[in-house]
């Protein structure tokens, strides 16, 4: 199982979980045993997250402090980890890409979790919460002022001191935290009225709150300042869709298409919201496009199109 930025959540709600981090989507992974352990295999897991050692089919408990420090890296740039790596030099150069200075200490945790020999590299989840808990105290952290939301929620504020506010909002939402999230893009486009990235963040978190309107306005407020944003097309197609509002979905659904047409999956929602309207033989057309798009693995092409329906059913 591969630890990467989608992986990890903090829930709201109660229970017994609140306010721990916890691991989703293990739709592809692969158990550790005492047998396997060591064992050259097949190797499972989402790339440029994955650790040097799962590249030989093998998988050791650090592997998945590898893969977590990978997704810190890509949350503190918001650069996909194959630019963040220096193949030439063989190491990893994430630090002249940060969005704003971080302090010294937790870039050395990071560095130990990114180390590519195991040995170098955090052995357990408890060694690197230790050091973290000294790190916290440093001058160098912010102040977050309030405890509200949880330990967990405090720490992650204090880390954060100093980064952009979208960035912020950017690491607030992988961690769950929607309203907190909102209101540093709220801030962000405050600051800059025309920053087509803090209004596209702001309508995703909208739309996963079932704020409709508002997250359509987001969108279209995204695509009026960046009209080659094809995701924001998209996303505007998926949402009128499922307002039913099925002329709206197939003009955005083209939009995307136009801009990037490889896109197996909103080939198949176009398709839908055209027979939705009525016309079958252009339907159909577009149903055999999206067959074409999609990938020969049938692992991918049954993951494309649980997407598809998932995210229609939402």
């Amino acid at each position: 199982y591969i630890i990467r930025r989608n992986s990890i959540t903090l829930p709201d709600g109660g229970g017994e979980i609140k306010g721990q981090l916890v691991l989703v989507d293990f739709g592809a992974s692969k158990v550790i045993t005492e047998s396997s352990l060591g064992q050259t295999g097949t190797m499972i897991g989402s790339a440029g997250y994955v650790a040097p050692e799962q590249l030989a089919g093998k998988a050791v408990p650090a592997s998945d402090l590898y893969n977590l420090g990978v997704t810190c890296i890509y949350l503190l740039t918001q650069v996909t980890p194959f630019e963040l790596f220096d193949v030439v030099e063989g190491r990893w150069v994430w630090r002249q890409y940060l969005q704003s200075n971080i302090s010294e200490e937790l870039g050395i945790i990071i560095d130990k979790l990114l180390a590519p020999n195991i040995n170098q590299r955090y052995q357990s989840v408890e060694e690197v919460l230790k050091e973290l808990e000294s790190v916290k105290y440093q001058k160098n952290f912010a102040a977050s002022g309030s405890q509200a939301g949880g330990n967990n929620l405090s720490l992650l504020t204090k880390m954060l001191g100093g980064i952009p506010q979208i960035i912020k909002g950017r690491i607030m939402q992988e961690f769950g935290k929607t309203e907190a999230a909102i209101t540093s893009y709220d801030r962000a486009i405050s600051i800059r009225p025309n920053n087509y990235d803090a209004w596209y963040k702001k309508a995703e978190v909208c739309y996963q709150l079932k704020r409709y309107e508002e997250a359509i306005f987001c969108y279209q407020k995204t695509v009026k300042l960046q009209p080659n944003h094809w995701q924001a097309w998209r996303s505007l197609g998926v949402l009128f869709y499922q307002l039913q509002r099925h002329e709206k979905a197939v003009e955005s659904y083209f939009k995307s298409l136009d801009i990037e047409g490889n896109q197996p999956m909103v080939w198949l929602w176009l398709s839908l919201a055209i027979k939705k309207s009525g016309d079958e033989q252009k339907a159909q057309m577009c149903l055999e496009k999206a067959r074409e798009c999609l990938p020969k693995s049938p692992v991918e092409r049954a993951d494309i199109l649980w997407q598809a329906w998932e995210k229609l059913i939402r």
